[in-house]
């Protein structure tokens, strides 16, 4: 069976560093949880944010 990933939640956070703790914080949690998260924010190349 094919398994899809469907985006459950998008948090907005108005700053970069924010974002970047927010997701820290997601990662934590979402290991015992079985689920991914991602910080995604402008104004830094694409390959530094990976």
């Amino acid at each position: 069976m094919l398994c899809r990933k469907h985006v459950r939640v998008l948090i907005l956070a108005p700053l970069r560093e924010l974002a970047i703790q927010v997701e820290a914080c997601i990662a934590l949690y979402a290991k015992y949880a079985n689920l991914t998260s991602i910080a995604v924010y402008g104004g830094v190349d694409t390959n530094l944010q990976k």
